[in-house]
């Protein structure tokens, strides 16, 4: 598995990627996941008791070709699609439509809650035929909003990641 910043010189000090990792998945009620991405966005704990206005978090998959982010849990967050204008749609709930590229919108303003670190999101990854738990390459960005403010996480690609790797972050 290979991770690279995609600005080598970025530092974040508000929100990071997280650990992330693959893991296999059978959960008959959302039967196109067949693996399960975990990955979490992260801040230092000095951000306890600061509300964002939005966190947000960007997957892109770039490979298998013909692989897609699809629903694999009872998500914590928006589901959010290209519109194909430039904009995203927001699943209103469940089947969520599968996509190669996914905006998720985090349901809560916390970044750190309780002393606990992160927000944690899962995303079903489904493959094309005949090439199930072949390595993923995909883009992750992570941003965070306030009135004042906006900060951006180093975005992120991780290549030949595959079943059963875990990369522990924060991460950029």
């Amino acid at each position: 598995m290979v991770m690279t910043k995609v600005d080598v010189p970025c530092n974040s000090e508000i929100i990071k990627t997280g650990t992330t990792r693959l893991v296999p998945v059978n959960q008959p009620q959302f039967p196109l996941a067949m693996s399960m991405l975990e990955i979490d966005a992260t801040a230092p704990t000095m951000w306890s008791g600061v509300d964002f206005d939005e966190i947000t978090m960007y997957i892109d998959l770039l490979e298998p070709q013909d692989a897609q982010l699809v629903e694999v849990a009872q998500v914590n967050y928006f589901w959010g699609t290209p519109d194909g204008s430039g904009g995203w749609t927001e699943a209103p709930n469940s089947p969520l439509p599968p996509t190669r590229n996914l905006r998720i919108r985090a349901r809560t303003k916390h970044l750190v809650v309780n002393g606990t670190n992160g927000i944690s999101f899962h995303v079903g990854i489904h493959y094309p035929e005949g090439q199930v738990g072949a390595p993923l390459t995909m883009h992750v960005h992570t941003t965070a909003k306030q009135v004042v403010a906006a900060t951006s996480g180093c975005g992120i690609t991780f290549s030949e990641f595959k079943i059963d790797d875990s990369v522990t972050g924060p991460l950029g």
